[in-house]
């Protein structure tokens, strides 16, 4: 694992790049689609995703907090959509209206690097990793959960290039 000074400047660097500052805008730009690429679902079975999520959008835009929000994404699940697509789905539906997480979910490349970290779960209270490290206080549980996705490998101790990472609501600047 790497030392606190480590994380530091790894959060550091975080929360003065352009991820950290426009990672709400992405979460719901309508350029960005739930299940990051590339994608592991099949065309049909994100048409299908849509359509049963928009079907129940009006139920679903009325929800004032994110927990129940992201349980009730979850029950409509589908095969072929994962604990992935449905946290961005959820945020995607909250997001815009103020429903933010007020815990990091663990999926996928998130809970990889929470794992480096000695954190263990699937919806982790911040106060966790604050305790690891006092400066991610600093961010927000969704940035964080943004943050573990893009730095998973330099937690590892295997940076990678940060423009090659395809996680997360990133980058979609980059690709247009």
């Amino acid at each position: 694992m790497l030392s606190i000074s480590e994380i530091k400047a790894l959060i550091d660097e975080y929360a003065n790049s352009k991820f950290a500052e426009g990672v709400m805008k992405r979460a719901w730009n309508k350029k960005y689609i739930p299940g990051h690429a590339p994608y592991n679902n099949t065309d049909d079975c994100y048409h299908k995703w849509l359509e049963i999520i928009d079907k129940n959008q009006p139920r679903l835009s009325k929800i004032a907090l994110f927990e129940e929000l992201h349980e009730e994404v979850s029950k409509l699940k589908i095969k072929g959509i994962g604990e992935l697509s449905i946290y961005d789905t959820a945020t995607l539906i909250g997001c815009p209206k103020g429903v933010y997480p007020t815990k990091v979910y663990l999926h996928a490349g998130t809970a990889e690097g929470a794992r480096t970290l000695g954190i263990e779960g699937k919806i982790v209270d911040k106060s966790e990793f604050v305790k690891v490290c006092p400066d991610f206080n600093v961010l927000t549980p969704i940035q964080i959960e943004d943050f573990l996705c893009i730095y998973k490998s330099h937690l590892q101790g295997n940076p990678k290039d940060i423009n090659s990472i395809c996680c997360c609501c990133i980058r979609i600047e980059d690709k247009e």
